[in-house]
């Protein structure tokens, strides 16, 4: 068996495998995520991947303001502002209760495969 950084170029091949990293491949960039994988002969065997990301954390809109469109709406016009003048193609956040899943479905979320963890890797 061998493990190895798989190049960019090679990255379709995940999409033959079961893992989720393949329904995600479309979503991610050469510049900001490494794949390692375990190929046993010409089989990939195993897989995972470090992905740089940008977290979006902490919307908050005070209960009697969230009937209202406008407080997301400038919320959201902000952040696709900010995001475009970084050259951010994508942020992922999550949601905490059905009111924010709504919200984020309705400005085109798309929800992602599996529950997700933090590890500080120590």
């Amino acid at each position: 068996m061998v493990t190895r950084l798989l190049p960019p170029d090679e990255w379709p091949r995940l999409a033959e495998t079961t893992a989720d990293l393949g329904k995600v491949l479309h979503l991610l960039k050469p510049s900001g995520t490494a794949i390692c994988v375990v190929e046993d002969g010409d089989e990939i065997v195993g897989c995972w991947s470090i992905q740089s990301v940008y977290w979006v954390e902490g919307l908050w809109i005070r209960e009697d303001h969230r009937k209202r469109t406008s407080v997301g709406r400038r919320l959201w016009r902000w952040l696709r502002s900010v995001t475009r003048d970084l050259g951010i193609e994508g942020v992922m956040t999550g949601a905490a209760d059905d009111q924010v899943r709504d919200l984020l479905l309705s400005i085109d979320g798309k929800k992602l495969p599996d529950m997700y963890y933090f590890s500080t890797g120590s």
